[in-house]
């Protein structure tokens, strides 16, 4: 593993802890709007024992799966708002990478031009 590869690996987890983030955040709005037709449905609406049950279990999962959403975005918070914090560091990090991707690169198309131009073979027989 390269020291570029980490870099690399970090500025990418950065990237798609902030995607992440939002697509969570905007969920969890998209949930809580589905939430209140779901009550406004059980307030207002005119339905039977069955039909409340089945608003019920939709209501159910409707907030379970807002609680999975709303979870992500507990976790990424810290995350999200270091990053806007330190745009300048991240920046830097990505010049950072540039720079460490072009001595990699360099290292590996390493070749060696004789100072001397002698044949040793020759001289010690």
């Amino acid at each position: 593993m390269s020291v570029s590869y980490n870099i690399e690996s970090f500025l990418n987890f950065l990237r798609e802890a902030e995607e992440l983030y939002k697509t969570s955040y905007d969920k969890v709005n998209e949930l809580d709007k589905l939430t209140q037709d779901y009550l406004h449905d059980i307030e207002l609406g005119d339905f039977n024992y069955k039909g409340r049950a089945k608003i019920a279990t939709k209501l159910k999962e409707t907030r379970q799966a807002r609680r999975k959403y709303k979870d992500v975005t507990i976790t990424l918070q810290p995350v999200k708002e270091w990053v806007q914090l330190h745009k300048g560091t991240i920046n830097e990090l990505q010049q950072l990478l540039g720079k460490v991707r072009k001595e990699e690169k360099a290292l590996t198309n390493r070749i060696y031009i004789r100072k001397v131009d002698t044949d040793v073979e020759e001289k010690s027989t």
